[in-house]
């Protein structure tokens, strides 16, 4: 069962390896993950994934789409087209948000590998 009978569920795949999914049961989550995974180029550890999946709610309601307070609220007056537009662009938002947070902890990695050389050098 959907989570929001009115609202059909969508997924976005994204160049870099996200994906999100609006309004999508855990069972088709969980098997459209299963179908991808064996078409993935270095993927990320799995503890990684995990530790930076978002979950974020969603509403249809009056006025401008917004995020407020951690939740998206969607115009309920847009067209079926321009409602799908306004989702790709959270979409977008919230890939490139773990896209980021991704990088910050390869960086974080890294520095922490090479954190003796200053000292090293030192010698």
């Amino acid at each position: 069962m959907l989570a929001k009978p009115n609202d059909y569920g969508l997924i976005f795949l994204f160049r870099e390896g996200s994906i999100v999914f609006w309004n999508v049961e855990d069972k088709t989550v969980k098997r459209t993950m299963q179908i991808l995974e064996p078409h993935e180029i270095q993927p990320y550890e799995i503890a990684l994934v995990h530790w930076e999946n978002e979950e974020i709610n969603y509403r249809i309601s009056d006025g401008h789409s917004k995020l407020h307070r951690g939740e998206i609220s969607l115009n309920s007056n847009l067209e079926p087209d321009e409602s799908i537009l306004e989702k790709f662009a959270f979409s977008n938002a919230l890939s490139l948000s773990v896209k980021l947070a991704i990088w910050e902890v390869s960086l974080d990695n890294f520095v922490e590998s090479i954190q003796f050389i200053p000292e090293m050098l030192k010698a």
